[in-house]
């Protein structure tokens, strides 16, 4: 119970100090993670936002540049064809490609530049390729319809290439390719703008527009902390920038109207790492609270449960006849001011036994005077001393005779008792053949034994220092009562060895509850047995006096070939002394 009890109470310790706190700090890191995450996706929206705007300058940047270099070519033949647009021929188209080459500043921009004339009588002028700067040199001509399946049929970008020249031509306006396309190794960007001459399209202006400058953009938000990303509508990734290891987190978001989408990634570590740092001290400081509440709870629990035990180990002295005992809890709290009580009920107790037992003595030193008196008396009537008795009045006299016998055995076994718990009797030890003595005590017994016809052996060899005439009362009780509440015509086993010897016998059995207990006795078959109980009251005080021991069992023994069982039988018991002083 006491140690239930110190684990309960430092658990509860442990639950009721560390518990609240434990539970405290994790939610405060699950909020912290939360705000980390929350933080880190407005970084990354703020950062997606930044590229986003950077691509869509860079690619409204080209447009503008495209439009402005068509409104250049535009004015180039505005001053060539005077009144109206007329046909082109090699000088002029020389003219016009060297007028492109310079237009085109940074020459880089561009990884392509293609003029296509909308009249069937106008030469293409193509220039620059996808492996270099655009630079118009002299190329084949093709009219607008020639142009458009020769083209694609050379390029394979018949769809896009198709939508760039037809478009400007129907908007009047730039555009610009939804999708980006990868030719020779470079992805590039489509962009056209019209050429007009007296607000009539006279041919389209097409340019393929650098997309590696975009990671260079890219590059200036995503530093060394992120990775960014740019994905046209299709997946295709156009431009990539940063590297992060490991696990990341990021968000993406989109660029504009042509379906273009940002995504940001960043190191989980770099965002969750303080987070996770916070975490590993929350479990540390949590672990060394625990360990702490752990030795304050079985402190605190030692403290509490150790006076319970020391009370419970007293009341359990008392219980075995030990009314000297004493708590001796010095505190001042409630645990102190209940040890005291017990105390003083432990001493009330004690000298309320100390004055029965006083009373005892005195009444029954006071009675075997009168008791002896009576039985001497009982006797010269009964020898005839004072005159003749009839045959009726002897029987009467009998029966007197033995009811006095009785009084005087119980008188004795009180005086003996009282002598024994007053400490009067001091044992003179001395070396004992414990066999021999067996023997002698079984002899005094015969008599009873031979009445119920129960056959007592005594068997095996021992030694030891004890006050003979005191261990021959313990085998006499030990053994009378084997004889007494065992079955007619049993068998009574005296075992002895080294300081020890035992008593078996096939009775009903022994309740070993308060079974050496003063005034204590067994029942068989509902019939009391005469006596007053003190017989294994004064066996244990005896051996006790001895510094030894006495245990009580079932008599588990086989039964011998020589042994049948008999009507009456029991489980049986053994009673088992040790002595303190074997030889």
């Amino acid at each position: 119970m006491r140690s239930s009890l110190l684990v309960r109470v430092a658990l509860i310790f442990v639950l009721a100090s560390v518990l609240p706190l434990a539970l405290a700090g994790f939610a405060t890191i699950g909020l912290l993670q939360d705000a980390a995450r929350r933080d880190a996706e407005r970084r990354h929206d703020a950062i997606a936002e930044l590229a986003g705007a950077l691509v869509r300058d860079a690619v409204a940047g080209a447009g503008d540049r495209l439009t402005t270099v068509s409104r250049l070519l535009e004015r180039e033949l505005n001053e060539r064809t005077p009144g109206g647009y007329g046909g082109w021929n090699e000088g002029h188209r020389a003219t016009v490609a060297k007028r492109l080459d310079g237009l085109v500043e940074p020459a880089d921009i561009y990884l392509e530049l293609e003029y296509f004339a909308v009249d069937a009588q106008s030469d293409l002028v193509r220039g620059g390729g996808a492996t270099g700067p655009a630079r118009v040199e002299g190329a084949r001509m093709f009219d607008y319809g020639s142009a458009l399946a020769e083209g694609a049929a050379s390029a394979g970008d018949d769809a896009i290439r198709s939508a760039l020249v037809q478009g400007p031509i129907e908007s009047h306006a730039l555009c610009i390719a939804p999708a980006p396309e990868v030719r020779g190794g470079f992805a590039s960007l489509g962009l056209s703008s019209p050429v007009s001459v007296e607000d009539r399209v006279v041919g389209v202006l097409l340019a393929r527009y650098d997309l590696r400058r975009l990671e260079a953009l890219l590059a200036t938000v995503a530093s060394d902390r992120y990775e960014v990303h740019l994905h046209a509508a299709d997946g295709v990734e156009v431009a990539t920038a940063g590297a992060v290891e490991g696990e990341t987190v990021g968000r993406q978001r989109p660029v504009g109207s042509n379906g273009w989408t940002v995504e940001v990634h960043e190191s989980a570590a770099a965002v969750y790492g303080p987070i996770d740092a916070v975490r590993r001290r929350a479990l540390a400081w949590t672990g060394l609270a625990v360990v702490l509440a752990l030795v304050l709870g079985v402190v605190t629990s030692v403290w509490i449960v150790r006076p319970v035990g020391v009370l419970t180990a007293t009341a359990q002295r008392m219980e075995a006849g030990d009314l000297s005992a004493r708590a001796g809890i010095d505190r001042t709290d409630e645990i102190g001011r209940l040890g005291a009580a017990f105390d003083r009920m432990a001493a009330a107790l004690q000298r309320l036994d100390e004055a029965k037992g006083e009373f005892i003595g005195s009444v029954s030193h006071e009675l075997r005077t009168p008791l002896t008196s009576i039985r001497l008396s009982i006797a010269n009537v009964t020898d005839g001393v004072v005159g003749p008795v009839d045959e009726r009045a002897l029987r009467t006299l009998g029966r007197i005779q033995g009811d006095v016998d009785r009084l005087i055995d119980m008188v004795n076994a009180l005086l003996e008792m009282a002598r024994l718990d007053a400490g009067a009797v001091e044992p003179a030890l001395e070396d004992t053949d414990l066999a021999d003595l067996a023997r002698r005590a079984v002899t005094t017994l015969s008599p009873l034994a031979e009445q119920r016809r129960v056959e007592v052996s005594v068997d095996g060899a021992g030694r030891a220092r004890v006050d003979p005439a005191l261990v021959h009362r313990v085998v006499v009780n030990l053994v009378d009562n084997a004889i007494k509440f065992g079955p007619d015509a049993g068998r009574v086993v005296v075992r002895v060895g080294e300081g020890t010897l035992s008593v078996a016998d096939r009775g009903p059995g022994v309740d070993g509850d308060g079974l050496f207990e003063k005034f204590r006795q067994g029942r068989q078959d509902g019939v009391k047995h005469g006596g007053a109980g003190l017989g294994l009251a004064l066996v244990r005080r005896i051996v006790e006096l001895h510094g030894g021991a006495i245990d009580v069992a079932a008599n588990d023994a086989p039964r011998g070939d020589d042994e049948p069982a008999r009507e009456g039988e029991g489980p049986g018991a053994v009673f088992a002394v040790r002595f303190g002083q074997a030889t």
